[in-house]
């Protein structure tokens, strides 16, 4: 007998009564964690890093630190920070130059 399993659909889809989570422009707030905010504006990790920000692997709680909690840390007002990272959430993303490829060479046959 083959249980009963939902539709893939149903699998895919949040759960009813709790909101899906996103970071709009404008949005950002004192309760945005640290993680959430670089994955939807990379742009912002510069101006975390400013701030104390460090990516080593003893310090990996720092994605799941809300900006309240990091301001407070590092002495910052919370209300400060979320400007500056508001500002550069709105900056359009960099763009890197694409690599110059070398032409590969064959050696002439005889």
């Amino acid at each position: 007998m083959i249980p009963n399993t939902p539709p893939a659909s149903a699998l895919l889809a949040p759960p009813q009564g709790r909101p899906v989570f996103s970071i709009e422009v404008g949005s950002i707030n004192g309760e945005t964690t640290i993680g959430d905010l670089i994955v939807a504006f990379p742009g912002t990790r510069h101006v975390l890093m400013k701030h104390g920000l460090r990516f080593d692997v003893e310090d990996a709680g720092y994605l799941y630190m809300t900006l309240n909690v990091f301001s407070a840390i590092h002495g910052l007002a919370t209300n400060n920070l979320v400007q500056e990272l508001d500002t550069a959430s709105r900056e359009p993303p960099i763009q890197s130059s694409p690599q110059q490829l070398r032409p590969i060479t064959t050696a002439p046959t005889a």
